[in-house]
């Protein structure tokens, strides 16, 4: 099992890269005056920010438990973070001051920081592996 430590690294790394992402992003959309895209892809980061938060902390409670228990937790965690992530969707579908479609964008920015990470290590480091070894073989 992956160790409580590193996961709450990995939350804050990934949190923090997230929401910094869509801050610098929002911050070019308000300079070029679109105010409703600026805070639908912050509403959306900071949501999407919490549910990753969330997933990880219910992962090890679903784990320990039996496969009963854990179907069931499973499942009721599914459904609440699904009710948790239609929070700002029903926020900016019903206030005009927030951009659907940027904050759609903003729910998935937790994933895309992943996927970009996973990206850059993989092309930008496919040469080198890990301890001495390059594309699997030893030097």
């Amino acid at each position: 099992m992956i160790p409580a430590a590193t996961v709450r690294d990995l939350q804050k790394n990934y949190g923090a890269k997230a929401l910094a992402l869509a801050i610098f992003v929002s911050l070019l959309f308000l300079a070029l005056g679109y105010k409703a895209i600026c805070r639908g892809l912050v509403l959306g980061a900071f949501f999407s920010t919490i549910n990753f938060v969330l997933m990880a902390q219910t992962l090890h409670k679903t784990i320990k438990s039996d496969n009963v228990k854990a179907s069931i937790s499973a499942f009721g965690n599914i459904c609440f973070r699904y009710i948790f992530i239609a929070i700002p969707l029903v926020i900016a579908i019903k206030f005009a001051r927030f951009n659907l479609a940027a904050t759609i964008v903003g729910l998935f920015m937790v994933q895309s920081v992943i996927l970009g990470d996973h990206l850059y290590r993989n092309f930008f480091f496919s040469g080198e592996g890990e301890k001495g070894t390059l594309n699997g073989r030893i030097r």
